[in-house]
């Protein structure tokens, strides 16, 4: 008898489910895919490429992307038009366009794009010009409560006052290993390095212990000079992804250090990108939804200048 209860209960239970659900369509009104365009334009660099896609509609983002492989894009520099980018190819599902052109700090660069069943899209931006880096210099450092071995990063700088600067830092890490299929082969690898700090340049957001975590584990990158105006400095960020170096085939591994210009709209999209990021990383439950910045006027993304500065050192055995 018990057994003939449960059963009726279960079935009971079913009937509530399946009566309880229920579609809901969608009844607003769906938006438009807009083109998206994402270029850094490079100081010294041979070539201006952009990237070329479209959005989609929330309700289709499982669908593929098409390759938007018919834009049409001018380039004008300085005000005036120096040609139409080339299609060649796709990466990512991103369409990829280039144009031959040296590019000098100082340019303004307009990139337009117009395509079918698009709306026509554009952005502007100015290549800065670069910081030399004075020094660069490492400490290990134990990480938050002992757990982790640090490498900190200092970089000295002098800081331009005739003009607004806004900045980049970058580590790369660059190693050899020996392939595994054929030894007499030696692989060089790249790594990008995720950054922390606590250095005040980056906003009080990066020097304040996790309330809940109890550690520091937002992510840096860059910074303006409202702090630091013409004034000779010391940036210092750290990172626990970084170990001793070693050495294969008279082949060294090596840091590259960067301390990047980058224009203010490059900057703009890198601080609200960093924040989503650090949002979204299950650390501050409590955080504000973040907008990412775009400065293309009738679509969606980033057209930035960037004056690269870069220095090696040898990453030495600990």
């Amino acid at each position: 008898m018990m057994k003939k209860q449960i059963w009726i209960a279960l079935l009971m239970g079913c009937l509530v489910v399946v009566s309880c659900t229920k579609e809901i369509k969608f009844t607003g009104e769906q938006s438009r895919n807009m083109l998206v365009i994402n270029s850094l334009v490079v100081a010294d660099s041979s070539v201006i490429q952009a990237k070329v896609s479209h959005s989609v509609f929330f309700l289709n983002a499982h669908s593929s992307l098409k390759i938007i492989d018919n834009a049409h894009i001018e380039v004008s520099v300085n005000g005036e038009k120096i040609g139409t980018m080339t299609f060649k190819g796709s990466v990512n599902e991103e369409a990829v366009y280039e144009i031959p052109h040296t590019v000098r700090s100082g340019d303004k660069i307009r990139i337009s794009a117009t395509c079918s069943g698009y709306e026509a899209a554009s952005a502007e931006t100015q290549v800065p010009r670069s910081t030399p880096i004075v020094a660069v210099d490492t400490v290990t450092k134990k990480g938050n409560y002992g757990i982790n071995k640090c490498l900190c990063v200092n970089i000295v700088f002098s800081d331009n006052a005739a003009e607004d600067n806004y900045y980049q830092v970058r580590v790369k890490k660059i190693l050899w290993v020996r392939s595994q299929e054929d030894t007499t082969k030696i692989m060089r690898q790249v790594y990008n390095v995720r950054l922390q700090s606590e250095d005040v340049v980056f906003g009080s957001s990066a020097n304040k212990d996790n309330p809940i975590f109890g550690y520091n584990n937002k992510i840096v990158g860059v910074f303006d000079d409202h702090l630091i105006n013409g004034k000779d400095y010391t940036v210092k960020v750290f990172s626990s992804e970084i170990f001793g170096g070693s050495s294969v085939a008279g082949r060294n591994d090596t840091l590259e250090v960067y301390l990047n210009n980058v224009s203010r709209d490059y900057y703009l999209f890198q601080k609200t990108y960093l924040a989503y990021i650090n949002n979204n990383d299950f650390s501050d439950i409590f955080g504000e939804p973040v907008q990412i910045y775009s400065n293309v006027v009738g679509g969606i993304g980033l057209v930035g200048g960037v004056a690269e500065s870069k220095e090696t050192i040898v990453l030495k055995k600990r």
